[in-house]
Protein backbone atom coordinates (compact mmCIF):
# COMPACT_ATOMS: atom_id res chain seq x y z
CA UNK A 1 0.00 0.00 0.00
CA UNK A 2 1.37 3.47 -1.03
CA UNK A 3 1.78 5.64 1.92
CA UNK A 4 -0.47 8.96 1.48
CA UNK A 5 1.46 12.40 2.19
CA UNK A 6 -0.58 14.58 4.20
CA UNK A 7 -0.62 18.37 2.77
CA UNK A 8 -1.11 20.77 4.90
CA UNK A 9 -1.79 24.56 3.46
CA UNK A 10 -0.24 27.63 4.52
CA UNK A 11 -1.49 29.05 7.10
CA UNK A 12 -0.89 32.67 7.85
CA UNK A 13 -1.86 35.13 10.57
CA UNK A 14 -2.36 38.79 9.71
CA UNK A 15 -1.64 41.51 12.15
CA UNK A 16 -3.01 45.32 12.44
CA UNK A 17 -0.39 47.13 10.82
CA UNK A 18 -1.19 44.08 7.43
CA UNK A 19 -4.68 45.36 6.84
CA UNK A 20 -4.03 48.82 7.74
CA UNK A 21 -1.71 49.28 5.12
CA UNK A 22 -4.10 46.79 2.73
CA UNK A 23 -6.83 49.58 2.89
CA UNK A 24 -5.49 53.12 3.61
CA UNK A 25 -4.03 54.19 0.23
CA UNK A 26 -1.74 56.68 1.56
CA UNK A 27 -0.22 54.12 4.14
CA UNK A 28 3.54 54.58 3.47
CA UNK A 29 3.45 50.31 2.93
CA UNK A 30 0.06 50.40 0.98
CA UNK A 31 1.75 49.08 -2.26
CA UNK A 32 3.97 46.61 -0.56
CA UNK A 33 1.15 44.68 1.43
CA UNK A 34 -1.27 45.00 -1.47
CA UNK A 35 1.43 42.98 -3.94
CA UNK A 36 1.61 40.70 -0.92
CA UNK A 37 -2.25 39.96 -0.29
CA UNK A 38 -2.77 39.96 -4.26
CA UNK A 39 0.06 38.15 -5.50
CA UNK A 40 1.36 35.40 -2.70
CA UNK A 41 -2.07 35.47 -0.39
CA UNK A 42 -4.98 35.60 -2.12
CA UNK A 43 -4.51 33.36 -5.53
CA UNK A 44 -2.98 30.10 -3.37
CA UNK A 45 -4.50 27.89 -1.16
CA UNK A 46 -3.24 30.03 1.94
CA UNK A 47 -5.14 29.63 5.21
CA UNK A 48 -5.56 34.02 6.45
CA UNK A 49 -6.47 34.33 10.24
CA UNK A 50 -6.68 37.06 12.42
CA UNK A 51 -8.29 38.15 15.65
CA UNK A 52 -11.45 40.09 16.80
CA UNK A 53 -8.81 42.41 18.56
CA UNK A 54 -7.13 43.10 15.04
CA UNK A 55 -10.46 43.87 13.34
CA UNK A 56 -11.40 46.37 16.11
CA UNK A 57 -8.01 48.07 15.92
CA UNK A 58 -8.11 48.22 12.01
CA UNK A 59 -10.97 49.64 11.99
CA UNK A 60 -10.36 52.14 14.04
CA UNK A 61 -6.93 53.08 13.00
CA UNK A 62 -8.83 53.66 9.40
CA UNK A 63 -11.73 55.55 11.10
CA UNK A 64 -8.17 57.67 12.37
CA UNK A 65 -7.48 57.69 8.76
CA UNK A 66 -10.60 58.90 7.08
CA UNK A 67 -11.24 61.67 9.71
CA UNK A 68 -7.46 63.35 9.14
CA UNK A 69 -8.69 62.96 5.01
CA UNK A 70 -6.15 60.09 4.40
CA UNK A 71 -9.22 57.97 2.94
CA UNK A 72 -12.30 59.05 1.36
CA UNK A 73 -15.43 57.85 3.07
CA UNK A 74 -16.34 55.43 -0.04
CA UNK A 75 -13.05 53.73 0.65
CA UNK A 76 -13.13 53.57 4.45
CA UNK A 77 -17.17 52.08 3.89
CA UNK A 78 -15.32 49.74 1.40
CA UNK A 79 -12.99 48.35 3.82
CA UNK A 80 -15.31 48.33 7.25
CA UNK A 81 -17.72 46.34 5.37
CA UNK A 82 -15.05 43.88 3.77
CA UNK A 83 -13.57 43.61 7.21
CA UNK A 84 -16.73 43.12 8.84
CA UNK A 85 -17.60 40.36 6.47
CA UNK A 86 -13.92 39.15 6.80
CA UNK A 87 -13.63 39.20 3.18
CA UNK A 88 -10.19 37.42 2.60
CA UNK A 89 -9.24 35.41 6.76
CA UNK A 90 -11.01 33.94 8.98
CA UNK A 91 -11.44 35.37 12.78
CA UNK A 92 -9.73 33.15 15.69
CA UNK A 93 -12.24 32.91 18.20
CA UNK A 94 -10.31 34.10 21.52
CA UNK A 95 -11.20 31.77 24.56
CA UNK A 96 -10.28 32.22 28.55
CA UNK A 97 -7.31 30.47 27.79
CA UNK A 98 -5.78 32.19 24.95
CA UNK A 99 -6.75 35.49 27.17
CA UNK A 100 -4.55 33.91 30.21
CA UNK A 101 -1.77 32.87 28.13
CA UNK A 102 -2.09 36.71 26.95
CA UNK A 103 -1.50 38.23 30.33
CA UNK A 104 0.94 35.41 30.58
CA UNK A 105 3.38 36.87 27.88
CA UNK A 106 2.34 40.56 28.82
CA UNK A 107 3.98 39.90 32.34
CA UNK A 108 6.82 37.97 30.99
CA UNK A 109 7.50 40.15 27.98
CA UNK A 110 6.45 43.30 29.64
CA UNK A 111 6.50 46.56 28.07
CA UNK A 112 7.38 45.09 24.23
CA UNK A 113 3.37 43.81 24.22
CA UNK A 114 0.25 45.26 23.96
CA UNK A 115 -3.09 43.11 25.16
CA UNK A 116 -3.97 43.03 21.33
CA UNK A 117 -0.24 41.96 20.32
CA UNK A 118 -0.51 39.41 23.06
CA UNK A 119 -3.08 38.03 22.40
CA UNK A 120 -2.47 37.72 18.77
CA UNK A 121 0.84 35.85 20.12
CA UNK A 122 -1.65 33.19 22.58
CA UNK A 123 -3.39 32.65 19.04
CA UNK A 124 -0.17 32.15 17.06
CA UNK A 125 1.11 29.19 19.77
CA UNK A 126 -2.53 27.57 20.45
CA UNK A 127 -3.23 27.18 16.43
CA UNK A 128 0.42 26.21 15.43
CA UNK A 129 0.03 29.13 12.95
CA UNK A 130 4.32 29.27 11.16
CA UNK A 131 3.59 32.20 9.05
CA UNK A 132 2.52 36.18 10.19
CA UNK A 133 1.95 38.46 8.14
CA UNK A 134 2.88 41.93 9.78
CA UNK A 135 4.65 45.10 9.80
CA UNK A 136 4.89 45.43 13.67
CA UNK A 137 8.34 45.21 15.28
CA UNK A 138 6.56 43.06 18.41
CA UNK A 139 6.93 40.16 16.81
CA UNK A 140 10.85 40.48 17.24
CA UNK A 141 11.06 40.04 20.45
CA UNK A 142 8.74 37.23 21.40
CA UNK A 143 10.94 33.62 21.38
CA UNK A 144 8.13 31.65 19.16
CA UNK A 145 8.76 28.09 18.52
CA UNK A 146 11.53 27.41 15.52
CA UNK A 147 9.88 27.25 12.45
CA UNK A 148 7.85 30.57 12.29
CA UNK A 149 8.44 32.60 9.51
CA UNK A 150 7.75 36.57 10.15
CA UNK A 151 7.25 38.69 7.14
CA UNK A 152 7.64 42.07 7.42
CA UNK A 153 7.96 43.18 3.76
CA UNK A 154 8.78 46.67 4.81
CA UNK A 155 11.81 45.78 6.90
CA UNK A 156 13.19 43.33 4.23
CA UNK A 157 12.70 44.88 0.70
CA UNK A 158 15.80 43.33 -1.01
CA UNK A 159 14.85 40.06 0.53
CA UNK A 160 11.75 39.78 -1.41
CA UNK A 161 8.77 37.47 -0.44
CA UNK A 162 10.35 34.15 1.11
CA UNK A 163 8.11 30.83 0.62
CA UNK A 164 5.56 30.15 3.02
CA UNK A 165 5.46 26.80 5.21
Amino acid sequence: MDAVLAFRRPRVFVDTGALVAVYDPQDALHTQAIRFRDEFLLPFQVDIFSSYYVLAETLNNLHRAFRAGRMRRSQFDQAADELVRCVFFAVLEISDAVNLRARQIMHKFHPHYSFIDATNLALIERENIRNIFSFDQAFDWYPLTSGHTKIFLARHPSAGIRRLE
